[in-house]
């Protein structure tokens, strides 16, 4: 269940259109050197049945939590998701795909197109999640299940930062990251803080951790199931790495409907967010609207699992927390651009 109470003593881990470009290169000077696509008269996604568009549709953001999206299969909920992303992307004039440089290291980001989904899990999950917290003494959690808009579109990270990319700006900053060693820079980096994260951030200027919605409906990509495909754990294994005894080269799993890769395992990654019970910031009789977790907190969130982890640990609802201090050999991050 995430990092929360480990001592930080203790030492710890595509398949889309295309492979993500790793970012150990150096590439021309650009912030956006992917052709924008031109503007489309299409009135829907293709594919997508226009009964199911016509009543999930709001006229500015898909709705993933109609009953009529809900009680799809999670493959066809996988199909239309991503048809409604590239419809987004073509209808609105942006790229699916955004490269910027920072201190010489290249940066893929993929677009999320707004929309309104269902984060965290059902009662009945919830409710064996929390016996098992209570059993162990893991203090509380939650998971409740509540409605979430995420008002405008974004732009997150195709993998998970690699040690290339953190080296680049960070240099040797912490002295002792990553723990896993010999994988190679197109490996993600870990064993770093919260708090390395900003300073990292305030170097590569425009760029953030995510926030805990923002990285949740990032990882669904419309699909509500406990993973970003369905909810059979036997598939786990194509998406994530997970039950393993080190890293791996970001973006040789396959990728989400939204063509982001490793949201579920590899490592935890951190989210800008206090950790606390949803109820704190959010409405969960209504709908949440761009939330940003508590205002204070002793904890922050982390998200997606890692390869130290089994299968159920890598759920796209599980949360974790740690303290922002804290350094672990599968605790690493994902970004967002923040100024597109």
């Amino acid at each position: 269940m995430g990092n929360v109470g480990k001592s930080s003593e203790t030492k710890q881990p595509v398949a889309a259109e295309d492979k993500p470009n790793l970012g150990n290169g150096t590439a021309a000077t650009t912030t956006e050197n992917m052709e924008k696509p031109s503007e489309t008269k299409d009135e829907i996604p293709k594919s997508m049945p226009p009964d199911l568009w016509q009543t999930c549709w709001s006229g500015s953001c898909f709705d993933f939590t109609q009953d009529a999206w809900v009680n799809l299969g999670h493959s066809r909920q996988f199909e239309y998701g991503k048809a409604y992303q590239a419809w987004y992307a073509k209808t609105k004039g942006l790229n699916l795909d955004k490269i910027v440089e920072k201190n010489g290291a290249r940066f893929e980001f993929r677009l999320i197109p707004p929309g309104k989904f269902w984060m965290g899990s059902n009662d009945a999950v919830v409710q064996k999640i929390k016996e098992f917290w209570r059993k162990n003494n893991f203090g509380n959690y939650d998971e409740t299940r509540h409605r979430v808009l995420i008002s405008k579109p974004f732009y997150i990270g195709k993998t998970e930062v690699t040690q290339a990319q953190w080296q680049a700006a960070m240099g040797n900053d912490p002295p002792d990251a990553p723990y896993c060693k010999n994988v190679g820079k197109d490996a993600p980096i870990e064993n770093v803080s919260w708090e390395h994260c900003q300073k990292f951030c305030q170097k590569a200027k425009g760029l953030c951790l995510p926030t805990e919605a923002q990285w949740e409906y990032a990882c669904r990509g419309g699909v509500t199931a406990a993973y970003c495909f369905d909810d059979s754990e036997s598939e786990v294994g194509d998406y994530a790495w997970y039950s393993n005894s080190t890293t791996h080269p970001v973006g040789q799993k396959q990728a989400n409907a939204w063509g982001v890769y490793d949201m579920h395992g590899n490592v935890w990654e951190w989210c800008q967010d206090y950790y606390g019970d949803y109820a704190e910031s959010a409405d969960l009789s209504g709908i949440a609207e761009n939330p940003a977790g508590p205002q204070k907190g002793s904890l922050r969130v982390s998200r997606g699992g890692s390869w130290h982890d089994r299968d159920g640990d890598c759920r796209a609802a599980l949360r974790g927390g740690n303290e922002t201090r804290r350094r672990y050999g599968n605790l690493g991050a994902r970004l967002v651009l923040s100024d597109h």
